[in-house]
């Protein structure tokens, strides 16, 4: 991140702002589809399974798959009911 063209010192007020920036959390919006896994406690199969049956809807980059952390919560709860 580039707050200004200047060095960044204790002195100069942009190191507040840099501060100030990196401790804020970032909270992803998407994760791989091994991530989803660990996150749902099951294996990748059982996410590409969902994608494949287009029930969980990606976002294709290159050779992987992005998932919306919103898209995979709605997925999950769909699949709670089912049995």
């Amino acid at each position: 991140m580039i707050v200004s063209n200047t060095t960044i010192t204790k002195e100069n007020p942009d190191w507040v702002t840099l501060e100030w920036h990196l401790k804020q959390e970032l909270t992803p919006i998407a994760v791989t589809v091994k991530q989803a896994a660990r996150l749902l406690g099951t294996n990748d199969k059982q996410i590409r399974r969902g994608i494949y049956a287009r029930e969980l809807p990606v976002v294709r980059f290159g050779n992987s798959y992005s998932i919306a952390v919103d898209d995979l919560r709605a997925w999950f709860n769909r699949k709670k009911g089912v049995l």
